[in-house]
């Protein structure tokens, strides 16, 4: 597979096991024996011990061990010879590397017509949201980003990747065309170089001309002519400052190295070296040009353990917790987390990390879903909803139908619109005696004005969804988005029914 290195997004490989699964460890090993053979740095492998996350065995309807999934489908199912899980692998592996080839140039095109409606947006000839205006809590973008470090150690890297593809063909590279003319006028590559890392400061600092809000202040120091670090002072996704032991700003990091792909002409890779999620005074961003593409190519994470991913994943939760309680200091004006330019950024920021991510990869729909409804269980919030609830009911658990009700009340709080990620909330009957019904969102944040791209882009809420109602009827619902801007419809629509 000579083009093997053209593939930029990883395909997932993943293993059901437990530890009185007796052929799961034969298949483990083959697994590792073919992917390790040519695949290694396009194929991700991970474990999953249904003993331990029962939630993941029935969302895919594993009920047979060993159980393998490629890009969310069961290829393998029950034991069998060693022979049939080789020609499995193979031919499915082979299936997907093709699959995701054709569809490299039809992403490139989406992201950029994903970008025209932000640039209309702030330069201020059309608002993408009439009623609510296009500037979204960076409450928003944090809770959703972090929710979905906490659940998969690849994330970090699939960050990455959906952060270079918006550098690369994005509106990114037009900015900062404009933001420094020499760029379309110097040849000379470490010229141009300079004149790259000047238009980076504007863009992340310059908030009259570009009122995208993403950092208060920005900085850089050049090591060579084709190195350099960055400094960006209260970015969006770190300006909270915590105890994290991984960066939280891999977009960013990909968007800068996308973008100086574009406009170097030159492959570059860019790495977070310190952040502000960890308690460093800045985040900062090592920048290098580089000879070849294997060369810009950053490590994939370790595959870790289950205890080790557990504990991550506690660790991540806790710190979101402690992040969500000043998040709504400052939706209540209690205080600000960037002094110099608010708490609240352009709804592109956050749709281009959705978008890209969707893009990308589809196997991210499912991420978000369950960072969602990870976040719907353990968010802020509760005890507005249990309140609304007591008002209506004097017992627990709720039917769902009655969960539908108290949560579309509960989306129509007054502290609900502060972040402004919707203008209203609409919640509809399709089948009482069948328990189905749906909820509308309008202007969401995630997809307004998005162009008809036939893609669903509101997984994390859709997650979000089941996890409350999951707390008021302690039951698992089918939450499914039925309808979204992203595809062509005027709204968000949700269903919602039994899961069996």
């Amino acid at each position: 597979m000579s083009n093997n290195s053209e593939i930029s997004t990883p395909i997932r490989l993943v293993l059901f096991s437990s530890e009185e699964c007796w052929a799961c460890p034969e298949v483990e090993m083959i697994v590792h024996q073919v992917v390790g053979t040519s695949m290694g740095d396009i194929v991700h492998v991970s474990t999953i011990d249904v003993d331990e996350d029962p939630e993941a065995a029935t969302k895919y309807g594993v009920y047979k061990l060993p159980a393998l999934m490629v890009n969310e489908e069961i290829v393998l199912h029950g034991s069998v010879t060693e022979d049939d899980v080789r020609d499995i692998l193979w031919t499915r592996l082979i299936t997907e590397i093709l699959k995701t080839e054709e569809i490299a140039s039809l992403r490139k095109e989406n992201m950029l017509n994903i970008t025209m409606n932000a640039l209309q947006s702030v330069s201020g000839e059309e608002l993408v949201r009439p009623n609510i205006g296009d500037y979204v809590h960076l409450g928003t973008v944090l809770q959703t980003t972090l929710s979905m470090y906490a659940l998969d150690p690849l994330m970090p890297e699939l960050f990455y990747l959906a952060g270079r593809e918006v550098g690369k063909y994005g509106a990114m590279q037009y900015h900062l065309s404009m933001l420094n003319r020499k760029i379309g006028t110097t040849l000379r590559p470490n010229k141009r170089f300079n004149e790259f890392l000047k238009a980076i400061v504007s863009y992340y600092s310059n908030v009259d001309v570009l009122p995208y809000l993403l950092a208060e202040e920005a900085s850089y120091e050049k090591i060579n002519d084709s190195e350099a670090r960055i400094y960006l002072k209260n970015l969006l996704t770190a300006c909270v400052s915590s105890e994290f032991t991984e960066t939280t700003c891999d977009f960013t990091a990909g968007e800068i190295a996308g973008s100086a792909e574009a406009i170097t002409g030159r492959f570059a890779v860019c790495i977070e070296t310190a952040c502000q999620s960890k308690g460093d005074d800045s985040c900062v961003f090592h920048l290098k040009l580089v000879s070849d593409r294997e060369a810009a190519k950053r490590p994939l994470p370790l595959s870790e353990d289950k205890h080790a991913r557990h504990e991550r994943r506690e660790t991540f939760f806790e710190l979101l917790h402690e992040i969500t309680l000043e998040i709504k200091d400052s939706l209540l004006m209690k205080k600000r987390l960037r002094p110099k330019i608010g708490d609240f950024v352009h709804i592109s920021a956050l749709q281009t990390r959705i978008m890209g991510l969707k893009l990308m990869d589809e196997f991210s729909s499912s991420i978000l879903y369950a960072a969602g409804r990870e976040f719907g269980v353990v968010g802020p919030g509760k005890p507005i909803l249990y309140e609304i609830a007591r008002t209506l009911h004097n017992s627990f658990p709720l039917s769902l139908g009655d969960a539908v009700r108290i949560m579309k009340k509960y989306l129509s709080h007054p502290t609900s619109y502060l972040g402004r990620e919707y203008s209203f909330v609409q919640d509809s009957v399709i089948d009482e005696e069948q328990e189905k019904y749906v909820i509308r969102l309008f202007e969401y944040a995630n997809s307004s004005g998005a162009p008809n791209l036939g893609v669903k882009f509101c997984d994390f809420f859709a997650g979000y969804l089941a996890g409350r109602i999951h707390l008021l009827t302690e039951e698992d619902p089918q939450v499914i988005e039925t309808a979204c801007q992203g595809s062509g419809a005027k709204y968000c629509e949700f269903s919602i029914e039994p899961l069996s």
